[in-house]
């Protein structure tokens, strides 16, 4: 699986699964794509998406969204070289197994943010700390997110798996960053 930068990833899942009304996500990264499993009011779904279906998702993203004024042309900005294998895992939602999923519109904006939104807002922060070999879990107040990277205010310390905590006001302020 080519890298491409986590925001971007986790855009197009929260698209997808958003798409589908869809509610308490898990990714994983696994030889060949991301596994992706959710709940819908019905059932739950496992998908596998390879790059080609990422590629496709984000796509289906730009031709949907208006384009903005002060929007530039699309420049491809360089991707960090990675470390290892990158896994991306999210588990999401946790009350939404007994309320139920609700629907919302994949292209919502982001001062209501909702699944799309957090989780491309979890992307950026996990990009800042050069993670990789991501888990990401949604609790009722935030995230809870697993990686192999550095500790902050560390640079020279070996890469190690560390654990943090994302909290509401915190993804407010990475949902709101450009």
């Amino acid at each position: 699986m080519s890298v491409h930068p986590y925001a971007a990833l986790l855009d197009a899942i929260g698209f997808y699964v958003e798409r589908a009304n869809g509610a308490d996500v898990l990714v994983n990264e696994i030889e060949g794509g991301l596994l992706v499993a959710f709940l819908t009011a019905t059932d739950q779904q496992v998908v596998t998406l390879d790059d080609a279906e990422l590629a496709q998702l984000r796509a289906e993203i730009a031709a949907l969204e208006p384009p903005r004024e002060d929007q530039h042309p699309p420049q491809r900005a360089p991707e960090k070289a990675r470390l290892g294998i990158r896994l991306r895992g999210l588990l999401g939602h946790a009350d939404a197994v007994s309320s139920g999923p609700t629907r919302v519109d994949p292209l919502e904006p982001t001062n209501q943010p909702g699944l799309r939104a957090r989780l491309r807002a979890v992307g950026r922060y996990l990009e800042t700390r050069g993670a990789i070999a991501v888990t990401v879990q949604e609790q009722a107040d935030g995230y809870v997110v697993g990686f192999t990277g550095q500790p902050l205010e560390d640079n020279l310390a070996p890469l190690s798996r560390l654990a943090e905590r994302l909290d509401g006001h915190q993804l407010q302020v990475w949902t709101h960053q450009p």
